[in-house]
C-alpha cells in the first residue's frame, strides 16, 4: 500500500482511502484475509495522524507502525515459503508484543486483527475466529467492524453460512464511514450465493445501479455466479 502523506490524511481524504482499500477488497475475493491487514494500515495511519499526541501514544504507535512495516514487506530470502513463515513468526511476535505492553488500547486492537489474519492464512481458523470476536467486542468501532467483515468471510470460506449472515447483516444495518453499506451487502450475498442464492440476489438487486466501478464489478460478477 503506498504510503499516505499528512496533506492526505485530511477526514475526508481519509474516508475516502479506507474506502478505496475496501473496493480493492472486493475486488480479490481470494486474498480477502490479507485484506485485513491493508484496511487496517491506512486506519492506523490515520490514526497516527490525529492522535499523536503525549510521550505514551507516541509509543504506542511506533511500535505498532513498526511492526506493521514489518508485516506489509514483501518476504526477503532463500526459499519464499520458508522466507514468508519466518516473516508472520516475526509478526506474530512483534503484534503480540503490542498486545501485552498497551492491553486495551487502539493499537492493541489493531495487533490483535493482524494476529487474526496471520492465524487464518496460517489454516487456523479456530485461533483467528476466537481473535476477530475480541476486536469484535472491544468497542472501537473502526476496528470491530473491519474485524467483523473479515470473520464473516472467513466463516463463508468455511461453508459456515450462517454464522456469516448472523456476523455480517449487523453492518448493513449499521455502516460507517470504513465498512459502508454497500460493501457489507455484497459481503453477505457472497455468503449466502451457495446456501441461499435467492435471498442473496434479492440483496445485490438495488446494487445494479450504484455507483462506483468496484461496486459495480463485484455485482456483475455475482450475478453471473447466482445465474
Amino acid at each position: 500500500m503506498d504510503r499516505l502523506t499528512r496533506k492526505e490524511l485530511k477526514s475526508d481524504k481519509f474516508a475516502q482511502e479506507v474506502g478505496h482499500t475496501l473496493e480493492y477488497a472486493s475486488e480479490h475475493r481470494k486474498q480477502i484475509l490479507r485484506y485485513g491487514g491493508a484496511a487496517l494500515a491506512v486506519l492506523i495511519a490515520g490514526w497516527g495522524f490525529w492522535s499523536y499526541r503525549g510521550q505514551q501514544q507516541a509509543e504506542r504507535f511506533g511500535v505498532l507502525a513498526a511492526a506493521i512495516d514489518a508485516h506489509i514487506r514483501p518476504a526477503e530470502g532463500g526459499d519464499a515459503f520458508e522466507a514468508e513463515r519466518r516473516k508472520n513468526v516475526d509478526s506474530v511476535k512483534r503484534f503480540q508484543e503490542v498486545v501485552d505492553k498497551y492491553p486495551n488500547t487502539r493499537e492493541a486492537w489493531v495487533a490483535l486483527s493482524y494476529l487474526a489474519s496471520i492465524r487464518a492464512e496460517e489454516g487456523n481458523t479456530e485461533e483467528a475466529e476466537k481473535l476477530y470476536l475480541q476486536v469484535i467486542g472491544s468497542g472501537e468501532e473502526s476496528v470491530a467492524s473491519l474485524a467483523r467483515l473479515s470473520l464473516g468471510q472467513l466463516y463463508a470460506s468455511a461453508g459456515k453460512h450462517s454464522e456469516a449472515e448472523k456476523i455480517l447483516r449487523p453492518l448493513i444495518d449499521k455502516p460507517n464511514p470504513f465498512v459502508s453499506q454497500e460493501h457489507a451487502t455484497i459481503a453477505l450475498a457472497q455468503a449466502l450465493a451457495a446456501a441461499k442464492p435467492d435471498e442473496a440476489r434479492k440483496l445485490i438487486e438495488p446494487l445494479k445501479s450504484a455507483k462506483g466501478a468496484a461496486i459495480t464489478e463485484a455485482v456483475v460478477n455475482l450475478s453471473a455466479e447466482l445465474k
